[in-house]
């Protein structure tokens, strides 16, 4: 279906997915509402040592969200299994 118009390019397709979990997580960072429930939401991801400190931090949702440890704790496969599931990323690669 996406090559039907022949419009869009793999390469494009995948910036919109990289955006897309990135979106998520963000999503999943406001959802944590506070200090106390984010450190304990990462920590039942599996964060531990110091990446539980971004609990404590200030900065904003969408940036949080790119940050090393909330992508650890959130990868791609954990999105999976909650189910934001990125369809053309499921095709076999030409």
């Amino acid at each position: 279906m996406v090559g039907y118009f022949r419009l869009a390019q793999w390469r494009e397709l995948r910036d919109i997915g990289k955006w897309t979990r990135r979106h998520m997580r963000k999503c999943f960072w406001q959802r944590w509402h506070s200090q106390k429930g984010r450190w304990k939401a990462l920590w039942k991801l599996g964060l531990r040592g110091r990446g539980l400190q971004v609990a404590a931090s200030g900065v904003g949702a969408w940036r949080m969200a790119a940050s090393t440890h909330v992508q650890r704790a959130l990868t791609k496969e954990t999105l999976n299994a909650y189910g934001f599931v990125i369809p053309w990323e499921l095709a076999p690669s030409h």
